[in-house]
């Protein structure tokens, strides 16, 4: 997407935003709401440091780092132009090294259409699948398996990034112990070799329970990466009650 990028001027403007929507993550605040008046060619955003975060040379700083990447974001992602933006920065956005992952199997893309021959009834295979990405003080790990139906690995994928720096693991072992009479996970314990042939371990233990449902997998006319329209939801609903036992068996370990 081409556009030029129009700051706010008026004081009116700010105030306004502010209470707007707002999203936020470890670097920024973002406002966002519809003004009037306001061009739906351009992209109407503003970007703000405030004083804690340093004097004007490193608020000027941050500032540039922000419209740096959004010139650069806007030429890739998709903006909706009737709205305008306000991003406030936080003293973190001024760090050079960021350690985290992503899941680029998401939003909007060309999966293809259906096709219009009739076909056979779609039979999903059977396997095993088991990814985790962990965010630490000083790193993030991201690892995941897949297993046939019979519980033979097919591939497996371990990598660390520490300092902007990413070290691939070889060799991923995993031993998983499950909660009794359940298939949730109580605890998975992984090692795996470093590259100077160096042994790693780790545990990882569910502080919470995530009920993949829905999600857009499989579903005929809502399935995840086609375009519905601006303003366009739906919902999927999970019975509670199938995992009731194990919330009871939860509050008995604790």
């Amino acid at each position: 997407m081409k556009s030029k990028i129009t700051s706010l001027s008026k004081n009116a403007e700010f105030k306004s935003l502010l209470s707007g929507k707002k999203i936020s993550n470890k670097y920024s605040s973002i406002y966002f709401k519809r003004l009037n008046g306001k061009s739906s060619n351009r992209l109407n955003i503003s970007f703000v440091a405030k004083k804690k975060l340093g004097n004007a040379v490193i608020r000027n700083k941050i500032k540039r780092r922000l419209r740096h990447i959004m010139r650069d974001a806007i030429n890739k992602i998709s903006l909706n132009l009737n709205y305008s933006y306000l991003i406030i920065a936080k003293n973190t956005v001024l760090k050079d090294e960021y350690n985290g992952s992503r899941d680029r199997s998401w939003g909007v893309r060309p999966v293809g259409l259906p096709d219009s021959q009739m076909l056979p009834p779609l039979q999903i295979p059977q396997f095993y699948w088991l990814w985790a990405p962990a965010n630490f003080d000083n790193c993030t790990s991201h690892l995941y398996f897949v297993d046939d139906l019979l519980g033979n690995p097919t591939h497996s994928h371990c990598v660390i990034q520490k300092n902007a720096k990413a070290n691939i693991l070889n060799n991923l072992k995993k031993e998983i112990l499950y909660r009794e009479g359940t298939r949730r996970i109580k605890e998975a314990k992984f090692t795996a070799e470093k590259q100077d042939g160096s042994e790693i371990s780790w545990i990882l233990k569910p502080k919470y329970h995530i009920y993949m449902c829905g999600l857009g997998y499989m579903h005929p006319e809502w399935g995840h990466g086609h375009f519905k329209g601006e303003n366009q939801s739906t919902y999927d609903s999970y019975d509670l009650n199938e995992d009731c036992l194990l919330y009871t068996s939860d509050a008995a370990d604790e």
